[in-house]
């Protein structure tokens, strides 16, 4: 489909472009004021070139992963309240040693259960 629209755009005239670039960019304009933001929206990355600066927020978040929510909910508590002097480096270490250290059955049933 994305082939025959862009083979009826190039039979397209100037003259109905010009309204389609027109229309193109008051709704960027719009989403622009939308967002509270002169910044460029960003763009998709071009071969050799750089991307444009994002405004607002990127887009939705990802959902957190089991491991993200067994920190939270239960691993970094714990270890915080052993060890308190730990770095924040220092306790991700640990916590990955521990979730690495889980059998899969357990991370399985962590994961199933978020």
């Amino acid at each position: 489909m994305t082939k025959q629209l862009a083979a009826q755009w190039k039979t397209i005239s100037d003259d109905e472009r010009a309204k389609y670039n027109e229309l193109a960019a008051a709704s960027k304009a719009a989403a622009l004021a939308a967002a509270g933001d002169d910044d460029e929206v960003a763009a998709p990355k071009k071969k050799g070139g750089e991307r444009k600066k994002r405004s607002g927020k990127a887009g939705p978040k990802k959902p957190p992963t089991a491991r993200a929510l067994w920190e939270e909910q239960k691993g970094k508590a714990a270890l915080k309240a052993a060890e308190p002097a730990l770095t924040t480096s220092e306790l991700k270490s640990k916590l990955g040693e521990q979730w690495k250290s889980m059998t899969v059955r357990i991370q399985h049933h962590i994961s199933h259960s978020a």
